[in-house]
């Protein structure tokens, strides 16, 4: 299991940087033999919350602190973007 977060200076933000980031590392995740990629995001944060859900992660369940835990596993990964780089 691989988890990740993506995290950008305010000011370089809603400009697709982040999409890349989290592109980017999850190619490296699925070519390295990795399956199913994971975040933890801050119950608060709907921003993040939306970039991930737009991206094609999908709520799998709440911890205790009732944050949301995402994931994509490397077929819906393949099935929205196509081959791994």
């Amino acid at each position: 299991m691989v988890t990740l977060s993506v995290i950008i200076e305010y000011s370089y933000r809603n400009k697709g940087y982040g999409k890349e980031a989290l592109k980017g590392l999850i190619n490296i995740a699925f070519k390295n033999g990795y399956k199913e990629v994971y975040d933890i995001i801050d119950k608060d944060n709907i921003n993040s919350q939306k970039m991930f859900s737009n991206f094609g992660f999908k709520i799998v369940e709440y911890d205790e602190m009732n944050n949301a835990i995402f994931k994509i596993t490397k077929e819906e990964f393949i099935k929205k973007y196509g081959k791994i780089k």
